[in-house]
């Protein structure tokens, strides 16, 4: 199973919390990953948007697009293999 969204919760709300101890989160596998923020798009200062998989996929490339102008959130991209 793949998650992906705008939660609207930090890492430390008890809602994500949950969801990281169920899955690999895209941005706990790599450590350039803990300071890639989405929001808002203009000046990113949180991270509130997500990519959640289980353990039948493993992480490829992954990013934060730095689009500032089709939403007020930066896109977050990545790419998943199936194991």
């Amino acid at each position: 199973w793949i998650l992906i969204g705008d939660f609207n919760a930090t890492p430390d709300a008890p809602e994500i919390r949950q969801l990281l101890a169920a899955s690999h989160p895209v941005f706990s596998t790599d450590p350039a990953w803990l300071q890639a923020l989405s929001y808002p798009a203009i000046k990113p200062d949180r991270r509130i948007d997500y990519i959640f998989f289980s353990k039948a996929f493993e992480l490829g490339k992954m990013e934060v697009l730095d689009n500032q102008g089709s939403t007020d959130h930066r896109p977050i991209y990545a790419e998943l293999k199936l194991k």
